[in-house]
């Protein structure tokens, strides 16, 4: 529905058996999207413990859909919580306990003997790094690492200290930036001035565009569910802020959604861009998304999502085509040359190569975002789905809004004291169609009612609703909290959630 063919899954705890659950779905054929995940590195267990285990869970195989051959390490913390790794203290406003002034380590003198063993053993890595001191450490331990195993990449840079931007360049180190509402507003702006001072919140926050002027490979990644996972909301974004923020120009937001992304995960010998020889993997819209103006990209419908030549999202039955639950990886091309572990499976046969037809165009739409949930540490677990009180208040619902055969859903917000950390969406749960939603620039006022128009859905279809709040603290500061209502009656509240809380909706 969101038109992505491509994920990359960062979390990768596989001592809590996410590595089976990928095998188990790509078995039972219910994968519609080809996956190059991570293992996530534990930063509490020595890495000679847990190498045997990372090695044994290692896949590159190309006639799969799943592979695991990233490995995920967290180099530092989260810069609004004050355990990002700084090169200078954090300002007094922190009010953080003596000796914490510089934030966080998770691999404190280690760091280059894990990326050291985990590159020797063939995986890239895939490195948490928020600020500068933590970039630095990260670029520091992949310069004494094996780069035959990469591209390396890190995600998020928050901060890059100058002298560090031109490193990426030179070390072939990819930037995975998300460039969120909820880090570019107006208001985190003024928190990063009070928590770092003026002169890092305006010289090296979030330096996606200077990266990109030194010559480094910048990706767009969603970092879902911490951020919205439409690649056209996020084009959208990316495109409108400030002068010397926004990416320059929609051809070269394109590939930090393609192309770049190919090329981090090696597979752009076989997608990213349509060409002779690579996989069909493209999304058809009902509008051409260089004829908008920027601030209306998101407007665009997906109307059809072909992974490998297969469709496999045409609600409207446009292409009267077969959609297998998970599209068969047949004819791969050939797998890329990075080096394998002994115990990785062997690699199949290379078949030929599927024809792409003659006149496909050079870039497609496609979008290959890198949807990871953050899984940090310190990130509030999502909570259970809210049930709706037994003796539920009602709302006045207008007759003739929508069709006999459908529900009608508002949805209900008071803002808390920061309106901007709010944001919800409303999906249908077999398609995952985005049927409403609203975002932090749609809730401008604090203390203040706002209410959604009526979404019409289908009776017999369930929706979720999921709501969120980036300071992960739901709307419990001051009085805000949301209401979902279901044909005029109460089906799901809450203010207390942390970062998110989701209501299902059946009728």
């Amino acid at each position: 529905a969101d038109g992505i063919t491509t994920v990359s899954d960062a979390g990768g705890f596989w001592r809590q058996a996410q590595t089976e659950a990928w095998k188990r779905a790509e078995d039972e054929g219910l994968l519609t999207v080809r996956a190059s995940n991570a293992l996530y590195v534990y930063p509490d267990t020595p890495i000679n413990q847990q190498l045997d285990d990372l090695v044994e869970r290692y896949s590159n195989d190309p006639s799969k859909l799943v592979q695991f051959k990233t490995a995920k390490i967290y180099v530092d913390g989260i810069l609004t919580l004050g355990t990002s790794a700084l090169k200078q203290p954090y300002e007094a406003y922190m009010e953080l306990p003596p000796g914490q002034e510089y934030g966080f380590e998770y691999f404190e003198n280690t760091l280059v003997d894990v990326t050291k063993a985990l590159t020797n053993a063939g995986f890239a890595l895939h490195m948490h790094s928020s600020g500068d001191r933590g970039v630095a450490l990260a670029l520091n331990a992949i310069e004494g690492s094996n780069p035959g195993s990469g591209p390396h990449r890190l995600t998020h840079c928050y901060l890059v200290a100058n002298e560090d931007r031109v490193r990426f360049k030179d070390l072939d180190v990819v930037a995975d930036f998300q460039l969120a509402a909820s880090s570019t507003s107006a208001e985190y702006q003024r928190f990063m001035v009070d928590a770092i001072g003026q002169k890092r919140a305006t010289e090296i926050f979030l330096p996606a565009v200077p990266l990109l002027n030194d010559g480094a490979l910048i990706t767009l990644s969603s970092d879902w569910d911490a951020d919205v996972l439409s690649p056209l909301r996020k084009l959208k974004h990316v495109l409108t802020l400030s002068e010397g923020k926004a990416i320059p120009s929609l051809s070269t937001a394109l590939k930090m959604y393609t192309l770049n992304p190919a090329i981090l995960l090696n597979q752009d010998h076989k997608t990213g861009t349509i060409e002779v020889g690579k996989y069909a993997d493209f999304v058809v819209m009902d509008m051409n998304l260089f004829e908008l103006p920027y601030q209306n990209i998101d407007q665009a419908q997906i109307v059809a999502t072909f992974l490998q030549g297969n469709v496999v999202y045409d609600p409207a039955g446009v292409f009267s085509l077969p959609s297998p639950a998970s599209p068969a990886p047949s004819s791969p091309p050939p797998a890329s040359s990075t080096p394998a572990p002994t115990s990785s499976p062997t690699k199949a046969p290379t078949p030929s190569k599927i024809p792409a037809p003659t006149n496909a165009p050079t870039k497609p739409p496609t979008h290959s975002p890198i949807p990871a949930p953050t899984n940090s540490p310190t990130k509030a677990p999502t909570h259970s789905p809210i049930q709706a009180p037994t003796n539920a208040p009602t709302m006045a619902v207008t007759s003739g809004i929508c069709l006999a055969n459908e529900s009608i859903v508002v949805v209900e917000v008071i803002t808390d004291n920061y309106p901007k950390e709010t944001s919800w969406e409303l999906r249908d749960d077999a398609t995952q169609l985005l049927i409403a939603e609203a975002w932090d620039e749609d809730f401008p006022n604090p203390n203040t009612i706002y209410t959604s128009s009526p979404a019409c859905v289908p009776n017999g279809q369930c929706t979720t609703l999921t709501v969120w709040d980036w300071w992960c603290d739901g709307l419990s500061n001051g009085q805000g909290g949301f209401t979902v209502y279901l044909n005029g009656q109460v089906a799901g509240s809450g203010s207390h959630f942390g970062c998110q809380t989701s209501v299902r909706l059946c009728q």
